[in-house]
């Protein structure tokens, strides 16, 4: 999860650069590393405005 204002760090930290990968590559790669041989789903979430969407699709999926 990262949240904070506009243009405080949140897409570098979750993503990084090629040369300074982020929390999400690093992640996935140790997870990836761990289970070879294991079929592995997720999904991702935007919170905007107290609205739920869901990244792959762009679908409102929740509303507080």
């Amino acid at each position: 999860m990262s949240y904070g204002v506009t243009n405080s760090g949140k897409t570098y930290t979750i993503l990084g650069t090629d040369e300074k990968p982020g929390l999400l590559p690093v992640l996935l790669d140790k997870i990836f590393e761990l289970y070879p041989d294991e079929e592995i789903t997720m999904t991702a979430i935007e919170d905007y405005n107290e609205q739920f969407y869901s990244l792959k699709d762009k679908a409102r999926i929740f509303t507080r």
